[in-house]
């Protein structure tokens, strides 16, 4: 009898562990699709459809055009949420597998003469020591 209790206490205790780790693990799938919303509708509030052509150019160009004059007020908008995106993954907020599904696209920005022009001219000393450092998130 004594036997049949301890192996039904450790079975019991077994169920419950598992039982919590799945549920923290959708818990977590939850949050990151939260979290991916949040900012993949933070980002379309920025990058248009409307505009999406012109940024396109914009971030290819090498040369300055009057276009990056028009677009700089939404460069300063893509550069405050990179910062933002950077800032919550450094303090484990936003999730590394997370970022490593936006960081392909914000690497191809960044080193985008544009950006560059427009991270000097604002002074955006955050955005250049990434770009510094091999755009690596430290």
């Amino acid at each position: 009898m004594d036997l049949i209790t301890s192996i039904t206490t450790v079975l019991g205790s077994i169920i419950a562990v598992a039982t919590f780790w799945s549920g923290v693990h959708q818990y977590r799938q939850k949050l990151q699709l939260e979290t991916f919303r949040l900012y993949a509708d933070k980002y379309n509030e920025i990058i248009t459809p409307s505009i999406v052509i012109k940024w396109q150019s914009a971030i290819q160009s090498t040369e300055s055009k009057n276009t990056w004059h028009e677009l700089e007020p939404v460069m300063i908008k893509y550069l405050n949420l990179t910062w933002e995106e950077m800032y919550l993954v450094k303090k484990g907020v936003i999730d590394k597998k997370l970022w490593q599904i936006w960081k392909t696209e914000i690497d191809h920005v960044l080193s985008s003469p544009f950006a560059k022009s427009v991270i000097t001219q604002c002074n955006y000393s955050f955005l250049q020591s990434y770009i510094n450092h091999g755009m690596k998130i430290r």
